[in-house]
């Protein structure tokens, strides 16, 4: 009875899973009782075989239980052989979601500036759609419109800052965007910059007059890479020779003889 009963619904998508592509977060798709039985009779002529060619551009469906919906992925490879996921280290692994799938595409997708590829189980993806495309452009649109994350501080900066604030004592910056500055020291959590010569030096790309702040380019002293990071003014200086040092490099002033 039940068979028949789906059979009846017939096997298009239901109206709630189609506007759900649409959404920026992943919300509960809710679902009348017509409408899960047409989405079980969906799954059922769906599942055991992959509709995919290598190439071919495709995206998790709405309804996947995954995290990463709406980006969409390319096709690298059909495995002639599926890897199906049958071991367990625990008891718990059997009500795993992960356990039971047939993992019988390796795709790729760029997320966070990186180029991933990994093996997964096509009945989770369906072909990309211009909806899809709509809906991933206007979330990529919205993503780059938000403002850079607020610098990290330490509990010492953050009382310092404040300490500052009140006595209206913020040191202003010597420099502007493109010239070079001395680092003179660090704070938590920052990358310790590279040593040349005795000074550690970086470009200034950003100056932030409401907080004393100065954001740098510099070469990381632990990977040699360059890198960005936010300082407090006070931590640097102008990068050049100061007098006494000036003096030195110049060395000792000898009279001529006649």
């Amino acid at each position: 009875m039940l068979s028949s009963l789906l059979s009846s619904l017939g096997s298009s998508l239901p109206a709630a899973l189609t506007e759900a592509r649409a959404a920026d977060k992943r919300e509960p798709i809710k679902l009348d009782a017509d409408d899960i039985l047409a989405r079980l009779t969906r799954a059922s002529e769906d599942y055991g075989y992959c509709p995919f060619s290598v190439g071919d551009v495709i995206v998790q469906r709405p309804d996947a239980p995954m995290r990463a919906l709406g980006e969409p992925c390319v096709v690298l490879e059909v495995l002639d052989e599926p890897v199906p996921v049958r071991t367990v280290n625990s008891l718990d692994d059997l009500g795993s979601n992960m356990f039971g799938r047939v993992l019988d595409i390796r795709v790729a997708t760029f997320r966070d500036g990186v180029l991933q590829t990994f093996l997964m189980e096509s009945f989770d993806f369906e072909a990309w759609e211009p909806e899809h495309e709509t809906a991933w452009r206007e979330k990529l649109a919205k993503d780059l419109a938000k403002p850079e994350p607020a610098k990290p501080l330490s509990l010492a900066e953050m009382v310092a800052e404040l300490r500052d604030r009140q006595a209206g004592r913020e040191r202003k910056p010597e420099w502007k965007k493109g010239e070079l500055v001395e680092i003179v020291s660090v704070g938590d959590g920052q990358h310790p910059p590279m040593e040349a010569e005795g000074v550690k030096i970086g470009l200034v790309q950003e100056v932030d007059p409401s907080n004393g702040t100065t954001k740098l380019l510099y070469h990381s002293g632990e990977t040699g890479k360059i890198g960005g990071g936010w300082f407090r003014n006070d931590n640097l200086r102008r990068y050049g020779p100061r007098p006494a040092e000036a003096a030195a490099l110049i060395g000792p002033v000898v009279e001529p003889t006649v």
